[in-house]
């Protein structure tokens, strides 16, 4: 979704998942939604991570390495990109 709101530039890595677009294939692999690599994520030193609302532990570990996070609730998808464009910048 960030792709689509034109934030692709931004992205610094990806679930092991993301296939599409084409430029998700050349970003570093930090995990999925079950075991998402948080060592490696923080390595990336990103300004925002996208978790999904189910990952409260996950968003906890960010906070408490005073790296922002925002829980987005991904069926709500209009919702979703409006708030990923607001965030983005």
């Amino acid at each position: 979704m960030l792709f689509a709101i034109g934030a692709g530039a931004q992205v610094v890595g990806v679930s092991t998942y993301d296939d599409f677009p084409p430029e998700t294939k050349s970003l570093p692999r930090v995990g999925a939604l079950l075991d998402p690599d948080t060592e490696r994520i923080l390595s990336l030193r990103p300004d925002l991570v996208i978790v999904y609302g189910s990952q409260t532990e996950l968003e906890g570990q960010f906070a408490r390495a005073a790296f922002g996070s925002s829980r987005i609730d991904i069926q709500a998808s209009t919702m979703c990109c409006r708030r990923f464009a607001t965030l983005a910048g």
